[in-house]
C-alpha cells in the first residue's frame, strides 16, 4: 500500500516537471503594454497607426466595429513594407496574431471596407 502511494507520488511529480519544463508561447505584445485606442472610419476610409511591438513575442492585434461596419486590419512592416499580417474577412471585427522579428515600430493599418457606413470602432493591442 505506502509503496503504491510512493509510485503514484512520484508519477504526478513527473508529470508536473514534464509539463513545467515544456515552453510555452510568449505573450507580449506592445511594448509598455496593452493599449486600446477608440476611433471612428467614415465609409471607405483608412486610418493609422505606429505602435512598438516586442520583436520574439506574440502580438495580438483586435479591432471591433461598433456599428456593425466591415472592418479590415494589416500590420505592415515600415522597414520592408511587407504586411506580416492581415484579416480581411467580410466580418464586423477583425483580429491578427504575429511574432515580430524584432523590436520595432509597424504600421497598423485599419480599413472600412463597407461603401456606405461609417462606423466608430475599437482598436486593442496585449
Amino acid at each position: 500500500m505506502f509503496r503504491n502511494v510512493i509510485l503514484g507520488t512520484v508519477a504526478v511529480l513527473a508529470v508536473g516537471a514534464i509539463i513545467a519544463a515544456v515552453p510555452s508561447e510568449s505573450y507580449a505584445g506592445r511594448v509598455g503594454g496593452a493599449i486600446t485606442i477608440q476611433g471612428h472610419a467614415a465609409p471607405d476610409d483608412y486610418d493609422t497607426y505606429t505602435i512598438r511591438f516586442q520583436g520574439g513575442r506574440l502580438a495580438h492585434v483586435f479591432v471591433k466595429s461598433i456599428n456593425r461596419a466591415d472592418l479590415d486590419i494589416k500590420i505592415i512592416d515600415p522597414v520592408t513594407l511587407r504586411v506580416v499580417a492581415q484579416d480581411l474577412r467580410s466580418n464586423p471585427n477583425a483580429h491578427v496574431d504575429f511574432i515580430p522579428d524584432r523590436t520595432r515600430e509597424y504600421i497598423v493599418l485599419i480599413h472600412n471596407f463597407s461603401r456606405d457606413r461609417g462606423t466608430r470602432y475599437v482598436l486593442h493591442t496585449n
